[in-house]
């Protein structure tokens, strides 16, 4: 059942009071489009000025870098280069600043055994330096792209691991080559899993860039937000150490919580199991958006998030998905970011 009322352990810990405010710089959220309700429209605008009644100050943006084949290194870029620069116009013009992050996809993503961007590897040095020298030409075009647009952030790439841990002085020429046409921030954002803490060239990007969908897991489970933030305190001690070591605050590239009722203990899980009918708890969700804010509020070494997200379309969001609008999240959200 669509659990809609906030339990009371839930609302002692301030979810219908004033939540934890972000002192953070970076308020951010994905901007999501639908099919047949395109960013670069009235549908996109709608949703942006929905996102600054949040507090968000920042919003982010993907954009695909094709791979035929993952076998090959060859990429495909700068296809829809048109509506991408009206959607950044669009963020812009509504007073919000944009964070554009190319990811590679490829329908080899899709078929059996199911890999993805981190399973990406070559046989030899020579395939490796063809794969990255694609991996600069996309970074080069977007980054023209971004200065032209008055981009803030610039992401290099998500989750490419094997690339990543294997090839770190690569990826410094990458920054730096990105750096040439660029003049804003760059990020890498790794996997929150089997990658991030492995990453040695932070110092070489702006930010610790992380897809943060930790997994929140206390036997019992968590039932009230103190136990949340508990649940989070030895992540947050790694994540700092990593911070202080490259001189570099942490930015959450993505985080977001499903509708859910084990959102907490697995919030990157969605695929499948509204075949099962697994529980919705949208209370459950606002508590961990509360206990997100409550541990990551006031810490000096946080730069900011970007939740996932808001659509632009509204109609058709199912109680599972991670959006949060007209649920109690987004009321914690919206406290969270306008601190009020």
């Amino acid at each position: 059942m669509l659990a809609l009322a906030l339990p009371a352990t839930l609302a002692s810990c301030g979810v219908e009071g004033s939540s934890t405010q972000a002192r953070f710089p970076l308020r951010g959220a994905w901007l999501k489009p639908r099919e047949g309700f395109p960013l670069d429209s009235e549908h996109g605008d709608a949703a942006l000025r929905r996102m600054r009644g949040y507090g968000v100050t920042h919003v982010a943006v993907g954009q695909d870098v094709y791979l035929p084949r993952m076998a090959e290194p060859r990429l495909e870029w700068g296809r829809d280069d048109a509506a991408l620069r009206g959607v950044l116009r669009r963020i812009r013009a509504a007073g919000l600043k944009a964070f554009l992050l190319p990811r590679i996809e490829s329908p080899d993503f899709f078929r059996p055994p199911y890999p993805f961007r981190a399973d990406i590897a070559f046989p030899d040095a020579a395939t490796w330096e063809r794969f990255h020298q694609q991996v600069e030409g996309y970074c080069l075009h977007y980054g023209r792209l971004a200065q032209e647009e008055g981009v803030a952030i610039l992401g290099l790439g998500l989750e490419l691991k094997q690339s990543a841990k294997t090839h770190p002085d690569r990826w410094r020429k990458i920054a730096a080559a990105t750096r040439g046409v660029f003049r804003g921030a760059l990020v890498y954002s790794a996997n929150w899993w089997d990658e991030w803490e492995d990453i040695t060239f932070w110092d070489a990007v702006d930010y610790v860039g992380v897809g943060a969908y930790f997994e929140l897991k206390g036997d019992p489970p968590a039932r009230t937000v103190a136990e949340a933030v508990a649940l989070w305190a030895p992540i947050r001690a790694r994540l700092e150490a990593a911070a202080e070591k490259a001189g570099r605050p942490i930015l959450f590239t993505e985080i977001g919580y499903t509708g859910y009722a084990d959102t907490l203990e697995r919030p990157w899980e969605w695929a499948g199991k509204q075949d099962k009918n697994a529980p919705i708890d949208h209370a459950r969700q606002a508590l961990a958006y509360e206990a997100l804010f409550a541990a990551w509020g006031e810490r000096p070494r946080f730069a900011g998030l970007f939740v996932w997200g808001f659509h632009t379309d509204r109609q058709w969001v199912q109680p599972w998905e991670y959006a949060f609008e007209d649920r109690p999240a987004g009321e914690v959200l919206r406290r969270a970011y306008r601190g009020r």
